[in-house]
């Protein structure tokens, strides 16, 4: 195993806002003054101590959390403050003095906003975009980077959207096939359908294949088609869009 010297004065820099980020998210059921569960059969003491032991191997967690967030763009102090909303959180017996917000109330409404927007439409952000766009929204940062970033998701959004009404109108030109009676052609199968739309090119194979069905049927003279009863000839409508 590897060790280290650490100064002292090193060694306690940034342990206040860990400590309060532990506090601040330990859940109530490992905390020191929480009941003794009615279904635990044995003494106090001992859930004391298997407490303990739970409480070491959380917090050991909590640090990997800590350290993850912070260099993916969280600052110490919004760690152990949490999200502006939840800043009356006590650390230590004392109320926390929330801070005033480093960006204008308009940019965070933009921010919220964009996060709602990408959301709705189950948008796969960047991590680090991610984070950075909910500080803004929480008020944090540097504004011209905060201006860049909500600037960039909105145009993901954007992009989005045109992408989506690009796919609507190139489907909205497809034609449609109605199926009057089920059958199989060039290895599809068709169920009946009151109309749905199909490619181009399966139109143009449909209207090839029921060319030469009529075809043989003409050459050798049968009223339908192989395979059709009389009055299933054609089993498809193909319409223009």
């Amino acid at each position: 195993m590897i060790t280290k010297t650490v100064p002292p004065d090193v060694e306690a820099e940034g342990l206040a806002e860990l400590q309060g980020f532990i506090e601040r998210t330990m859940p109530s059921y490992l905390r020191a003054d929480s009941p003794v569960p009615e279904s635990w059969p044995y003494s106090v003491d001992a859930w004391r101590q298997r407490q303990d032991e739970a409480r070491a191997v959380w917090a050991e967690q909590a640090v990997v959390d800590w350290v993850r967030d912070i260099s993916i763009g969280w600052t110490p102090r919004e760690k152990a403050q949490g999200p502006r909303e939840h800043q009356r959180v006590r650390l230590d017996g004392a109320p926390i003095r929330e801070p005033e917000p480093d960006l204008p109330p308009s940019l965070q409404a933009e921010a919220s906003r964009a996060l709602r927007e990408a959301s709705a439409r189950n948008l796969r952000l960047d991590e680090r975009e991610e984070v950075m766009l909910r500080r803004v929204a929480a008020g944090y940062g540097n504004e011209q980077t905060a201006r860049g970033v909500v600037r960039s998701i909105q145009s993901q959004v954007q992009a989005h959207d045109a992408a989506q009404r690009a796919a609507q109108r190139e489907q909205d030109t497809r034609p449609v096939l109605s199926v009057r009676y089920a059958f199989r052609a060039r290895g599809r199968s068709y169920a009946i359908s009151s109309g749905h739309r199909i490619s181009p090119e399966e139109a143009s194979d449909l209207m090839d294949w029921q060319t030469k069905m009529e075809a043989d049927q003409q050459r050798h003279g049968w009223l339908v088609p192989a395979g059709f009863a009389e009055g299933q000839w054609p089993p498809f409508v193909v319409e223009a869009p």
